[in-house]
């Protein structure tokens, strides 16, 4: 074939093919560097975003849960624990206000009539066992009868004078005892007080 023929084919058939088919193209699968780079840095702002969202998240919930403990129930038990707490401290107060204070004077004994037609007897305030040990000190006498119910609980150095304050008193006690000792620790542990329902007592006719 001429040469001349050959050229203008090869202009023909060059002139009508698609602009892709006339230039070498760089295989599909290659990808430049310069998008690689760009994916990383997506990833890397989108999982910053993912925590930043996490957080606000934790946060709004957070802000929930408390709006809802502050609730009219949560208030009332709140202002009952302050009130219970101050009723504490006044009573604490109170308690030791009273302790500081001297205590009231003591009632007048009742009165008690025992016998029908018989002496009218009222209670009276018998010695303590302080007031009695210093009352018979040591070498004062070893045999004693202690009057533990009568006109005048005490001790005393013959039958006759204990008999004497027991004799028509309810309830009378008496015992002998050989020693000071015996009788002071006899009158110890009967008394329990000047108003005692069962320990020493001191019975007065008015």
């Amino acid at each position: 074939m001429p040469q001349e023929i050959q050229i203008d084919i090869h202009t023909h058939i060059h002139h009508h093919l698609p602009p892709t088919m006339t230039a070498a193209q760089p295989p599909s699968s290659a990808v430049p560097q310069t998008e690689l780079q760009e994916l990383i840095a997506l990833v890397s702002r989108l999982s910053a975003a993912s925590t930043e969202a996490m957080r606000l998240a934790v946060e709004t919930i957070s802000l929930i849960l408390l709006k809802q403990l502050d609730c009219p129930l949560c208030s009332a038990a709140t202002t009952a624990a302050q009130a219970a707490a101050a009723q504490a401290a006044a009573a604490q107060a109170t308690a030791a206000q009273a302790a500081a204070a001297p205590p009231p004077p003591p009632s007048p004994p009742p009165a008690h009539d025992f016998d029908e037609g018989g002496p009218i007897f009222v209670r009276g305030v018998p010695l303590t066992p302080a007031e009695l040990e210093t009352a018979h000190p040591p070498g004062s006498g070893e045999t004693w009868y202690v009057v533990i119910r009568g006109r005048e609980p005490g001790m005393y150095h013959s039958a006759k004078l204990a008999d004497a304050q027991c004799n028509g008193v309810p309830y009378q006690l008496k015992a002998k005892k050989t020693s000071r000792i015996q009788a002071l620790d006899y009158y110890r542990e009967h008394y329990q007080g000047p108003d005692s329902e069962s320990g020493v007592q001191k019975w007065i006719e008015p």
